[in-house]
């Protein structure tokens, strides 16, 4: 049967030591009451944009639904005090359209002219990479009556 090992006795911390110690978690609350402090101000920053950024679809919404009326001469001048706090709303990237695809002039000669193989206009065929020989290769193994 295995001896119970007693536990260690607690390390004794001399008085310096002890001090040094209370310094270092009085310093470590600090740093943690201040990132609190800063996570909890940028929470509010956000709701506060958010909030902002609602009231001002609400606005325009309110706007399109409701044609202005002729004389807007007061409206005007609200329009321009609360244009100048807020800047203007981003617009969103628009997305590049998608690349058009080549089309493939591929010249057929008679067949009498010649046996080969069409291949298009003012190019060479690709020579074949070192993939596509293993390719060639294990089909081969694989297929050794083929063509």
């Amino acid at each position: 049967m295995p001896e119970q090992e007693t536990p260690k006795p607690k390390r004794q911390l001399s008085e310096a030591q002890l001090a040094q110690l209370s310094k270092a978690r009085e310093k470590a609350n600090a740093v943690r009451r201040k990132n609190a402090d800063l996570k909890r101000k940028q929470k509010q920053l956000t709701d506060y944009q958010r909030q902002k950024q609602e009231e001002e679809v609400d606005r325009q919404l309110k706007q399109l639904e409701e044609p202005p009326p002729e004389d807007s001469s007061s409206e005007s001048s609200d329009y321009t005090s609360s244009s100048e706090e807020e800047p203007p709303p981003r617009k969103k990237a628009s997305r590049k359209p998608a690349p058009k695809k080549r089309r493939r002039v591929v010249e057929y000669h008679d067949e009498d002219s010649s046996d080969e193989e069409p291949t298009p206009k003012g190019r060479a065929p690709a020579p074949p990479t070192q993939y596509d020989q293993h390719m060639n290769r294990a089909f081969a193994s694989l297929f050794p009556n083929y063509g």
